[in-house]
């Protein structure tokens, strides 16, 4: 171990989640939860270097003085983000020789052991149609009626949603390129006919009523108070103290799914996440009677097994099979 550790928070931390973005290991809000976790941790244990912290004992100490698992403010997603920040950064440490591999220590040491599984959902085309119809007719109901559609019928992952460009469509060779997936890998998704026929729709929706169609601007905009965040030209400002360069905001991975929850509420869905539309989607294309190998690319799954769970925990083919069955007693 080096003779001399730096404090946990901020240098050890920032350093940690620049190696993390630099080698694409961090995406989305990731960094930003790490960054939080690790400071929490070390305004326990204020000035300490990395080595005296990040210990078994100091981190159980942190994690039991929350409360027990479950209470307003720990719940298990919490205690959960906290484990990741320090089994990741542990491991980076240990590589640097600040600290050691907490990995393992930290799993059989703290378990959570209450675990609330979210219900996973996959959507028939009427639910679909309850879904975008329960959509308020506003800016942001006609852009949360395009969301749902838009995962239903492409199956990208919520942080791909929120990326996607206007440039990344092809409208004549009805294809959508994704050119940052899972893993950092691009891939090019084909658009069904039903697809290209909303895109166009909203595009004209974006072009005329948003005034938002340039290419290097995202499909889906962040709408605050029936007004686009804008970047360049400003309609409307927001805490904004000089002119800014780029286009207007897209929605966030975390506003999806947001969006995408509130909608399934309004139609009767308790915890509807965009991860349940691109199920739907795996679905869609298994009644069209496409290939599993050809959906598992369509998804971009590195393996054709993680498609055949997708679509074999599908509750409704099972009813399907059980359907024309007979049972006499």
């Amino acid at each position: 171990m080096q003779a001399q550790s730096p404090l946990l928070y901020p240098d050890a931390t920032e350093e940690f989640l620049d190696w993390g973005r630099e080698t694409n290991r961090f995406h989305g809000t990731t960094p930003n939860l790490y960054r939080q976790c690790l400071k929490s941790l070390q305004a326990r244990y204020p000035e300490r270097p990395v080595e005296d912290v990040m210990q078994l004992d100091p981190i159980l100490g942190f994690l039991r003085d929350r409360g027990p698992v479950g209470a307003p403010g720990n719940t298990e997603n919490t205690v959960d983000a906290y484990l990741r920040a320090f089994k990741a950064f542990s491991r980076y440490g240990a590589r640097k020789g600040w600290c050691v591999d907490l990995r393992d220590p930290l799993t059989d040491a703290f378990k959570v052991k209450a675990r609330t599984r979210r219900l996973a959902h996959w959507l028939s085309p009427a639910d679909l149609t309850r879904i975008v119809g329960s959509c308020p007719a506003t800016q942001s109901g006609q852009r949360d009626a395009m969301l749902v559609r838009f995962a239903a019928l492409t199956g990208l992952r919520r942080s791909e949603i929120a990326a996607s460009q206007w440039r990344h469509v092809d409208f004549s060779g009805r294809t959508l390129w994704v050119p940052k997936g899972k893993g950092d890998k691009e891939r090019y998704v084909g658009l069904m006919p039903q697809a290209v026929e909303y895109l166009q729709e909203w595009r004209d929706v974006a072009a005329h009523q948003l005034g938002a169609f340039p290419l290097s601007h995202h499909i889906l905009p962040t709408i605050v108070n029936g007004d686009m965040v804008w970047d360049r030209p400003a309609k409307v400002w927001y805490a904004q103290r000089h002119q800014p360069t780029g286009p207007f905001w897209g929605m966030s991975d975390v506003l999806v799914g947001q969006r995408v929850r509130e909608a399934g509420e309004r139609a009767g869905f308790e915890h509807l996440g965009a991860h349940d539309l691109r199920r739907t989607h795996a679905g869609i294309l298994e009644d069209l009677g496409m290939p599993i190998q050809e959906i598992s690319r369509q998804l971009g799954h590195a393996d054709v097994s993680t498609t055949m769970r997708y679509l074999e925990a599908n509750p409704k083919k099972r009813a399907d099979a059980l359907a024309s069955l007979q049972v006499a007693f």
